[in-house]
């Protein structure tokens, strides 16, 4: 008996399943294909003998050719070309070539994937409607330079590999001379290439290379391991689960499935290899030369005998209401859709009211298939029941709340840190995870336990109606360049393509009717033919999907005017709505892009059809003229152009002084059943000029709830950056410790005051030898020097590199090279960088909250256990009521904060605190408290903030606190005090003789000795004498500020204005006490402070030169 046959399920090998299938059952049915483009001539058999025939036909092929294929990779990777893939690994570069295989969906596909792994190659399969710099990115990413093709593709080919000279292109003879053999082959039986690895060898081995949609800038490769298939070979023990089998085993049953879908993505390629070679079940395919329709749905099901079949969502949306069509899905046992939302009205339609038992399955490129079960409840269809423990899922609170129940994002989360992924095929694409966020929304039922629905992405991703996915960023940013716009919004989840709102740069640029819309439109459409020219096919707009946004609903915004995406998208829901049934639907004579259509005569009929053809597609790019009988889809028509050769067409017959069209006699099946210029002719001539019909359009009926309460945002914020955080704390306590001389360090914010002083006092260090400074700006390193002038601080800055960056970036804004460098040399890290904004909500400083996850992962990946001080905030106390004194350790307690401010740098020290305990990094955070001006005679306490604002308002007021209320204990810190405390806290500074713990945990910058501001009252009145009329209690003080709100021409003067709020808040708030034990054990400075004196208030009164 052959090994294959003894391994137990989940450690079985495809090309070993394959050839014991191929040598036991030799003549059972594999795959049926069609025999001809025609579906009455119906299809045939290829057997397990069969491909596995052809599958060592073409290994045997590859392995004549790898020697060729490895000096092309070698010479390419010396080049520089090749890439590393956040999904992939060196190993799956440099040990397992890469073939790129491109041909129309037939059983090549599977055939030459087996091919490549007994090889020892692995295959890389691309999506036709890719972009051509798409296409390369992904050649480079994966350094493929050979490409085996059907010569169908020969014009797409050869632009490639123009392109990329040292690339082999291959064309490849048809399926069934793969099947016979070709040339002096032909009918020979091919030399049998074994496959001998176990499964503990091939467990981590590629298998292929697939590769995302394309719905964040360029598509990705995702490197699919061996192990990772093998998890859905598990599926044949998988347990039920409140009764009900898994959906995938479910859809590995049957006499056979039909799979029209394309096999270059992951759900048409999964399904066709995993049910043919684990489950031994056969897969009809659909046929290749037309595009999945419901028309050639209906055909195949009428010729070719199946009991199940897998169908793309936008195709059930249409087949809902064809009674043919539905009769045929009613004959079989499931219907199976995925990789998009279907229309819930089309759904109800089919699985309630005619009984189409509907199974909704859901999986990822990178994770094969999920372990949810199948819904028994026709009206549940759109309910996942889910076995979370069995997965491994945690369904974190996503903060927003639908009529149907409480929303929550899935993870899912590795069982045991050491383990091997096991069933979650997840983490062989991502092994260095612990837990994976799938972005993915859920909306938890209400009264029935575990089950769930779908409800969207958790981040910019537009998901359409049939599975392609869209980030919209790129596009909006070029659109909003033009300078009559502000913004730029693309919208279109749920729906089959998208739409943009644009709103206007200045209120008086409105449209005030649809005539001056359609010529604004006008006005920016070239922006938008550019960015349409460099987007995916499915991310291009139409010009009748173009909406002016109104001056009376502006976009809301966040922070700095970034636009609130899911606040925006629901504010304008009914206008979107309405245009896309206006788009869809009707007519109004608005200008658009359609051609006029002239319906004199089917010649000029069909002359017309052409031109709009032409206009919507890219044949003349292609150096093609589309012929009044050439096929559409031959000449490269796609869906989304049918769909806008529909809308078009009903515009040009209406605009012709026809009836309108309805669906039932003009919808995109029509145009692939009459697929040439002449056809449609003729068709339109005969049915619809002569006849009167009316439409309808529905749009979706999306509900979202409004904005989270802060505490929600900060629940979060930091579920979300603390995911994937690992749990393996002894790996990086094994790093070497940071050095003690020469140290390299990375500064942030070192323009500011703090940062300022200890950036100086860094370079006084003897144990420094290399700073780096992050800052915003380009121009970092002159500001550093006027700034530390002003202060009266070293200018010369030998031991300092400033860089620009953006720390809210993963990368921190900075070039690989420069990122590299740090993650080798950095010793330690001081994180000071901050704005400081008490009005800004704890939404807007998620930049910045985003900054803290973006160190911790330098710290995780750098060559040293980086030491990481974070300068925190007493701000995240401010709702303390124990009696005892702010204890120096973590708080979990997110309803202490007040302000934006607060809560920001609270979630952030739960993020270092997170990191410290999991992964082992060597995190601190510093609380600090008020720090006050210099004590040296230059530089000044920034004239801005609440002290010196009261100073300069009592000037202008005359009148000067005698009292700061709860406040008027003084614990402020001279600024060169709290700078040697955060250095000393870094380990940098020495720390107080008899330290013996290490610098992790919390420690307090505030100044354990205090006056009182009533004893500094009277020096401040001398200082500046009669200029302070009297001394008033702090109740008196805030009420004649407010007074003088109402004149703002002095508020330069009067700044205690602009803070009225904060002061206000003064009257209520009370002291809190904060320990300093463990950071006056381990801090001379702080051990040492003294209280601010008289003489130091007066030196800053001096500074502030008011």
């Amino acid at each position: 008996m052959s090994p294959a046959l003894t391994i137990p399920y989940g450690r079985r090998l495809i090309p070993q399943v394959l050839d014991d299938l191929a040598r036991t059952t030799p003549d059972r049915e594999m795959f049926s294909v069609p025999r001809s483009d025609d579906p009455k001539d119906g299809w045939k058999t290829l057997s397990y003998g069969q491909v596995a025939g052809a599958v060592d036909r073409v290994a045997g092929y590859l392995l004549e050719q790898k020697k060729d294929i490895l000096s092309r990779c070698a010479s390419s990777s010396s080049s520089g070309n090749s890439q590393t893939n956040g999904s992939g690994d060196s190993r799956a570069q440099d040990e397992f070539p890469t073939l790129a295989y491109l041909g129309p969906s037939d059983a090549r596909y599977v055939i030459f994937a087996v091919a490549c792994v007994k090889a020892g190659m692995k295959a890389l399969f691309i999506s036709p409607r890719n972009p051509k710099a798409a296409q390369l990115n992904l050649f480079d990413k994966t350094n493929c330079n050979a490409i085996y093709y059907d010569p169908e593709y020969d014009h797409e080919v050869r632009l490639w590999l123009d392109e990329r000279t040292t690339m082999m292109g291959v064309r490849v003879h048809s399926a069934q001379e793969w099947i016979d053999g070709w040339g002096a082959d032909k009918g020979s039986k091919p030399a049998h290439v074994p496959y001998t690895k176990t499964f503990e060898e091939a467990e981590w081995d590629p298998f292929m290379v697939m590769h995302t949609s394309g719905s964040t800038g360029f598509p990705k490769p995702v490197f699919v391991r061996v192990g990772m298939l093998a998890v859905s070979d598990s599926f044949h023990s998988a347990p039920e689960f409140m009764g009900s089998p898994t959906i995938f085993s479910t859809s590995m049953a049957g006499r056979r499935i039909l799979n029209p879908m394309p096999l270059f993505h992951a759900a048409g390629l999964y399904v066709s290899l995993l049910r043919a070679v684990y489950f031994a079940m056969p897969v009809a395919l659909g046929i290749t030369s037309r595009p999945v329709t419901p028309q050639s749905v209906m055909d195949a099901l009428a010729n070719v005998d199946v009991d199940m079949a897998i169908l793309p969502p936008a195709i059930l949306d249409e087949i809902a209401y064809i009674p043919e069509a539905v009769d045929a899905l009613r004959r079989l046992d499931y219907v199976l859709f995925g990789g998009g939302p279907l229309n819930p009205e089309a759904g109800d339609r089919l699985s309630v009211r005619e009984g189409v038992r509907l199974l909704n399955m859901i999986g990822y490129t990178e994770a094969a298939p999920l372990a949810y079960h199948v819904q028994r409840d026709p009206k549940l269809w759109q309910w996942f029941i889910v076995d979370s423990e069995r997965m491994g899922n945690k369904w974190v609170p996503y903060g927003d709340l639908t009529d149907e129940g409480e929303v929550y994002e899935h993870v899912i989360k590795r069982k045991e840190k050491n383990d091997p992924p096991g069933s979650q095929g997840i983490f062989y694409t991502f092994p260095d995870l612990h837990e994976y966020p799938t972005k993915d929304l859920y909306i938890k039922h209400p009264t029935l336990p575990n089950h769930w629905k779908y409800h969207g992405r958790a981040d910019d991703v537009i998901v359409f109606s049939n599975g392609e996915k869209l980030n919209p960023v790129s596009i909006e940013a070029a659109v909003a360049s033009h300078p009559d716009l502000k913004a730029a919004m693309v919208v279109g989840a749920g729906r089959f393509q998208p739409a943009l709102i644009v709103e206007p740069a200045l209120p008086e640029l409105s449209p005030k009717n649809d005539q001056e819309a359609d010529r604004f439109v006008e006005r920016i459409w070239p922006l938008v033919e550019e960015a349409n020219r460099v987007s995916v096919a499915h991310g291009r707009i139409a010009k009748e999907l173009i909406l002016v946004a109104s001056p009376h609903k502006p976009f809301p915004r966040a922070g700095k005017g970034t636009v609130q995406r899911p606040a925006a998208v629901k504010l304008y829901k009914l206008e979107t709505d309405a245009l896309y049934e206006k788009a869809g639907m009707e007519a109004d004579g608005a200008a658009d892009s359609s051609i006029p259509i002239d319906v004199s005569s089917k010649p000029k009929l069909a002359e017309s059809i052409r031109e709009l053809f032409e206009q919507l597609g890219e044949m003349n790019n292609k150096g093609k003229k589309l012929a009044l009988d050439r096929d559409f889809f031959t000449a490269g028509v796609d869906s989304l152009q049918v769909l806008n050769a529909v809308r078009m067409i009903r515009r040009g017959l209406e605009a012709a002084g026809l009836p309108r069209p309805s669906p039932s006699v003009l919808a995109p099946r029509f145009i692939y059943a009459h697929p040439t210029a002449e056809k449609l002719a003729a068709y339109v001539f005969d049915t619809i000029i002569h006849g009167q019909q009316n439409g309808h359009a529905n749009g979706n009926n999306n509900n979202n709830s409004g904005p989270s309460p802060d505490i929600q945002a900060m629940k979060a914020q930091l579920e979300k950056y603390t995911r994937g955080l690992r749990s393996d704390p002894a790996s990086q306590k094994n790093k070497p410790a940071p050095s003690e001389t020469d140290q390299t360090i990375i500064l942030t914010g070192s323009t500011g005051a703090l940062g300022s002083y200890i950036l100086d006092m860094l370079q006084s260090s003897a144990s420094v030898g290399k700073i780096i400074c992050l800052n915003r700006g380009d121009d970092s390193g002159a500001r550093q020097k006027k700034l530390s002038a002003e202060r009266g601080l070293a200018t010369s800055f030998a031991k300092v590199e400033f860089y620009n960056a953006d720390l809210s970036r993963p990368d921190l804004g900075l070039d690989a090279e420069t990122y590299d460098r740090l993650l080798r040399d950095t010793d330690r890290i001081v994180h000071n960088a901050w704005p400081v904004n008490f009005n800004m909500s704890v939404e807007t400083f998620e930049p910045h909250v985003a900054s803290a996850r973006n160190f911790v992962d330098l710290a995780l990946k750098a060559a040293k256990n980086v030491h990481v001080v974070f300068v925190s905030s007493i701000g995240t106390a401010d709702g303390w009521t124990g009696a005892e004194a702010f204890p120096e350790r973590r708080s979990d307690d997110l309803t202490l904060p007040s302000t934006g401010y607060g809560r920001s740098k609270l979630v952030s020290s739960l993020i270092f605190d997170e990191a410290r305990e999991r992964s082992g990094v060597s995190t601190a955070v510093v609380r600090v408290g008020q720090i006050a001006g210099p004590r040296g005679d230059k530089g000044a306490w920034n004239r801005q903030e609440w002290l010196p604002s009261i100073v300069a308002s009592s000037l202008a007021l005359g009148a000067l606190p005698g009292s700061l209320g709860p406040m008027d204990d003084v614990e402020w810190t001279p600024t060169e005090d709290m700078a040697k405390l955060i250095l000393e806290v870094a380990d940098i500074l020495p720390t107080r003789e008899g330290w013996k713990h290490d610098n992790e945990g919390y420690f307090h910058g505030v100044n354990p000795r205090s006056s009182k501001w009533s004893e500094l009252v009277p020096h401040v009145h001398d200082f500046y004498g009669d200029r302070i009329k009297e001394i008033v209690p702090i109740e008196k003080w805030v009420e004649l500020l407010e007074k003088s709100a109402s004149d703002t021409k002095n508020i330069e003067k009067n700044p205690g204005v602009k803070l009225l709020d904060f002061y206000q808040g003064l009257l209520h708030s009370r002291n809190i006490k904060f320990d300093m034990r463990r950071t006056c054990e381990l801090s001379p400075t702080m051990a040492s402070l003294e209280a601010v004196t008289p003489e130091l208030m007066k030196n800053w009164c001096r500074q502030w030169e008011f």
